[in-house]
C-alpha cells in the first residue's frame, strides 16, 4: 500500500481549515505545491519526483486537481480538493483528529499509467553516464516491455527512474524535473572534482516497420542553472548501403 503522505497532510490541512463540512465550500481548498512537500516533509530530489508522479495518477482520478506554471506545464504549483473530492478523501483518511486513523485503498488507480502497453516498447537500451550513481563506467541496460527493478537500497533503482523521467520530459521541457529536485550539480556523479557532464543515451522504437532511433542528451551545471551540452537524435543505422552516415 502507497502512503501518500502528500494526499494524507493536504486533507489534514483542508480537514483543519474546514472541519467535516465536506462539500459545502463555494471555494475547492488549494495548497501552494512547494509548501506542502515541505510540510509533508518531503525534502530529497527522489521524494519530490515521487510525489510528482503521484499527485499527476491521483489528478487522473479526480482525487485531486493541479495547477502547472503558465510556461511550464510540467511544473506543478498549486493542488486542489474538488468539492466533490472531499467526501472520498474523508472515507480514504477519515476524521484526522481521531484516534484510529486508516490508510487509504487507492487500489482503483492504475500506478502503473494508464498508456502502459505490453505490446510495445519505446525504451530499449538506456546507457546513463556521469549521472546520479551511475559512473563513467556505467553499462547498457537492455529492456524488454515488462521490467521489474530488484536490488539493495542505494543501488540506483530510483535513479534509473529520474533518468526514464528525464527522457520522457525532453520533447518539452526536461530541466523542470531537475528544478523539481534542485539545481542541475545535484545531477552529476560525485565521483569526479570537477564533475564532468550527464549523458543519457538511449534506443527508441516505436512500432513494426518504424526505423529504430539513438538519441543522446548532456547536460552539466552552469551557475546552478542546467545547461546542454549536447543533444542528438538521429537513426541507429543508415538507410542505404552506399551511405556513410546515418539520419539526423
Amino acid at each position: 500500500m502507497r502512503a501518500l503522505p502528500v494526499l494524507k497532510e493536504l486533507h489534514d490541512e483542508r480537514w483543519a481549515a474546514r472541519g467535516a463540512k465536506l462539500g459545502e465550500s463555494q471555494r475547492p481548498f488549494s495548497r501552494d505545491w512547494d509548501r506542502l512537500l515541505q510540510d509533508s516533509g518531503l525534502l530529497s530530489a527522489e521524494q519530490r519526483l515521487e510525489a510528482d508522479r503521484d499527485a499527476r495518477l491521483l489528478a487522473d482520478s479526480g482525487l485531486v486537481e493541479l495547477r502547472t506554471a503558465k510556461y511550464r506545464p510540467r511544473l506543478i504549483s498549486r493542488i486542489l480538493i474538488p468539492l466533490a473530492a472531499e467526501p472520498r478523501l474523508a472515507a480514504l483518511f477519515g476524521d484526522p483528529t481521531g484516534q484510529e486513523e486508516k490508510g487509504p485503498d487507492l487500489s482503483g488507480i492504475d500506478w502503473a499509467g494508464e498508456h502502459l502497453s505490453m505490446s510495445r516498447q519505446l525504451l530499449r537500451t538506456p546507457k546513463l553516464t556521469n549521472f546520479l550513481s551511475f559512473g563513467p563506467d556505467s553499462q547498457e541496460i537492455h529492456l524488454t516491455p515488462l521490467n521489474v527493478l530488484i536490488g539493495p537500497n542505494a543501488s540506483g533503482k530510483s535513479n534509473f527512474i529520474e533518468a526514464v523521467e528525464l527522457l520522457h520530459a525532453t520533447p518539452t521541457d526536461f530541466s523542470d524535473p531537475i528544478r523539481i529536485g534542485g539545481t542541475a550539480g545535484e545531477w552529476l556523479w560525485k565521483g569526479l572534482i570537477p564533475a564532468k557532464p550527464a549523458e543519457l543515451n538511449a534506443r527508441l522504437w516505436s512500432a513494426p516497420g518504424a526505423r529504430e532511433l539513438r538519441c543522446r542528451l548532456a547536460f552539466t551545471d552552469a551557475n546552478n542553472r542546467v545547461e546542454v551540452v549536447d543533444e542528438v537524435l538521429e537513426e541507429t543505422t543508415p538507410r542505404r548501403p552506399d551511405e556513410d552516415d546515418v539520419f539526423f
